[in-house]
């Protein structure tokens, strides 16, 4: 088995993103994000317009290599990922070129993120877990949750001392809190305000982010 392969299980391959899987991911990943996100969808981003920040972010998965991604063995297709970064690390290059629609809709991500990010504490290595999704037709079949497992072994190993999360819908913050994940820093997406704007006043699902964090 190759040292890039985590785990093979029900005819799914886990293993760590590559260079040779990076745009079939970033396909992946924005159309996953423009058909489910609710914020994206919100705004009306399309997964062409997506890929872009996507394509930024598996790039860097690639280079840290931390990300994994889920293949089904069978048809040898990626059904299913985990974007993952060091939290302290800079941003990718190119970052300053997303789709303003994009922006707009990371601002809370950054705001939820302010605090941790301030106050970083003296020895900690923080892994975070960004980007995650699931091909429509795979969901409910425990695949996020081997990924998620995997995620927590691989920080392990690279002696990470704590993993980061964002939550938004109740699904996700249920399987985070499952693997010990606490809630640390909660925005409200109706009472959030950028550029002076309630930006998701007619947002009525999710109702948060969540910040949660995982002491490893």
């Amino acid at each position: 088995m190759s040292d890039k392969i985590l785990k093979e299980d029900k005819g799914i391959v886990y293993e760590i993103l590559q260079e040779k899987d990076l745009e079939e991911t970033a396909i992946l990943v924005s159309k996953v994000f423009s058909e489910s996100e609710p914020s994206v969808k919100y705004f009306g981003i399309t997964a062409r317009e997506y890929h872009y920040i996507s394509r930024l972010y598996c790039r860097k998965g690639v280079e840290e290599g931390l990300s994994i991604i889920a293949k089904d063995k069978n048809k040898d297709k990626i059904i299913a990922f985990l974007i993952c970064e060091d939290f302290d690390s800079a941003q990718p290059e190119g970052i300053d070129k997303i789709d303003r629609k994009i922006v707009v809709d990371m601002a809370i991500v950054n705001a939820v993120e302010e605090d941790a990010k301030a106050n970083k504490k003296e020895g900690e290595r923080r892994f975070h877990i960004f980007f995650g999704g699931t091909e429509k037709e795979c969901v409910n079949r425990g695949i996020m949750t081997t990924l998620i497992d995997e995620s927590i072994k691989l920080a392990k190993s690279k002696r990470f001392t704590i993993i980061i999360a964002e939550a938004t819908g109740s699904a996700t913050r249920y399987i985070f809190k499952k693997f010990g994940f606490e809630e640390k820093k909660m925005i409200e997406y109706k009472k959030f305000v950028f550029e002076d704007k309630n930006i998701y006043e007619n947002l009525d699902d999710p109702v948060a982010i969540i910040l949660m964090e995982k002491r490893i």
